[in-house]
């Protein structure tokens, strides 16, 4: 196919021109559209790096938060319970004291009235403190054991137990001496016991410790006094022990899992929210069969056998441990115990009383057990985590919706650019062959036309009016040559006819 010379400078124009605009055009809008997917991958990298960020932050300030409160609060638990069993310790010991100077009253009915009347025990209930009759009985008997004077507090029926040996033992005492017994009551039965906040009506456990201490006369044993502490006074002193902040409740609670106990040196509880657990005497005089191994062990779904310590690994590996591993030590200290559905700690603290046979070993009078819920000590870190989780959530949609505008505009903006890219590009290819055109046409008109009168003159016509080409380029150049070339060729045929006509 034949070009023209027109055609030809206008595709050598266009070719030079727009293919370097097509591939920058291209660049262009590839490098606008990779830079809009990158800003978008970034900006949503960092969404869920903000995002995680945020969790794993939560969740180590929860973590730490929750070990230091639950470190804290093992510390005072079982700090509490060490403080417990130092202050029931000096209680106790204070009844050696009443005991001796027992010994020295008159033996009148109104000095023992009078000094049961003068010995009162305060009992914090919560914020409230009430005083109450140390002691159910103070009795006197003789070198022989037999009963000589008694008196006993307003309600008290003075009862005895046959498994109270107190005159077997006594008999032993010498001048200062003092025996102390076990824990005595009536077995409180689980539908009529007292047990805190589930049955704050209910009846109240009944029991007691004796002291017995000699009288010497002259240097000669001529009896015995005998005091009966009220087992409430070491009850009450135990169970409005709480592991909270409150540290003493009004009722204990022994279904939330945070209560105090008593375990006495015999293994058995004397001390418990749920009083039926106590250490208590059957009507045919006897202790309840111990839990004591685990094939005889009978479950407690009812609750209606007294608990007694020591072998209890079928019900509680972690008791049995601190039973027979660390209070028979005469240790203090705390762990896990599962219990009922909760992860419990148990604070334990050997009560150091040593006074009299029963209580001569390392256990001292027992030991007290605080519970705790674990879960009960991490609910400030909880509320904590609630917290963090609340601003986390906020400022995450806050940073969401930053991110997303950004994106938007990011988007927007792209867009805008890449339609720019298309407009600018798609403006200069017709700028391009506008120019080309322009260009080709202001080269290929002149020489069309010089092509025209060099046509006439080859066919002879000298006269042939010659265009107007005023560039000053190689075209101008040509058009001013030929119109030399014209004016001379038409001279010669002028010469030529004047040859002629002579």
């Amino acid at each position: 196919m034949k070009l023209s010379i027109n055609a030809k400078i206008l595709v050598a124009i266009l070719a030079l021109s727009i293919i370097p605009l097509l591939l920058l055009g291209v660049i262009a809008y590839s490098g606008i559209t990779g830079f809009g997917s990158a800003v978008d991958k970034d900006t949503g990298d960092l969404k869920a790096k903000s995002s995680s960020a945020m969790q794993q932050i939560n969740a180590i300030a929860v973590k730490d938060s929750s070990d230091s409160l639950q470190a804290l609060a093992k510390e005072s638990i079982e700090t509490r319970s060490e403080d417990a069993a130092r202050n029931l310790a000096a209680f106790l010991y204070e009844r050696d004291d009443d005991a001796r100077l027992a010994r020295t009253l008159p033996r009148t009915q109104a000095a023992y009235d009078a000094f049961l009347a003068s010995k009162q025990g305060d009992i914090v209930y919560g914020n409230t403190t009430e005083s109450f009759p140390l002691y159910k009985e103070i009795a006197f008997y003789d070198a022989q054991g037999g009963l000589v004077l008694k008196a006993t507090t307003t309600g008290y029926d003075g009862k005895d137990y046959a498994l109270d040996d107190f005159k077997t033992k006594m008999v032993r005492l010498q001048d200062g001496d003092l025996y102390v017994s076990l824990l005595w009551g009536d077995y409180d039965y689980v539908s009529k016991a007292y047990a805190g906040v589930e049955k704050p009506d209910g009846e109240k456990y009944q029991g007691y410790y004796r002291w017995v201490t000699p009288v010497y006369e002259s240097g000669k044993k001529v009896g015995y006094v005998s005091l009966k502490l009220d087992a409430e006074q070491v009850i009450e002193r135990v169970v409005h022990l709480s592991p909270t902040e409150q540290r003493y409740v009004a009722l204990p609670d022994a279904p939330s899992g945070n209560y105090a106990y008593l375990v006495g040196a015999d293994g058995w509880l004397n001390a418990h929210p749920r009083e039926y657990h106590i250490k208590g005497v059957l009507p045919d005089g006897q202790l309840p069969p111990p839990l004591d191994s685990c094939p005889n062990a009978t479950p407690l779904v009812n609750d209606t056998t007294p608990l007694q310590f020591g072998h209890l690994s079928c019900f509680s590996k972690a008791l049995d441990e601190i039973q027979t591993v660390h209070a028979v030590n005469g240790e203090s200290g705390s762990q896990i115990y599962p219990w009922a559905g909760l992860t419990k700690w148990i604070a334990y603290s050997t009560v150091p009383y040593y006074t009299g046979s029963n209580y001569r070993t390392k256990m001292g009078f027992g030991w007290i057990a605080i519970g705790a819920e674990i879960n009960k000590f991490s609910q400030p870190a909880n509320l904590t985590a609630q917290k963090i989780d609340a601003i986390a959530t906020a400022q995450e949609g806050q940073f969401s919706q930053s991110v997303d505008a950004i994106q938007s505009e990011v988007g927007s903006e792209t867009q805008r650019l890449r339609n720019l890219t298309l407009v600018v590009l798609v403006l200069a290819i017709l700028a391009a062959t506008v120019v080309g055109l322009m260009i080709s046409t202001s080269i290929s008109r002149p020489i069309k036309e010089l092509t025209g009168v060099a046509k006439k003159v080859s066919d002879g016509d000298f006269d042939v009016r010659m265009p107007q080409i005023k560039t000053r380029d190689e075209v101008g150049e040509l058009a001013a040559s030929m119109e030399m070339l014209v004016a001379g060729l038409r001279m010669r045929r002028k010469g030529d006819e004047e040859q002629k006509r002579k």
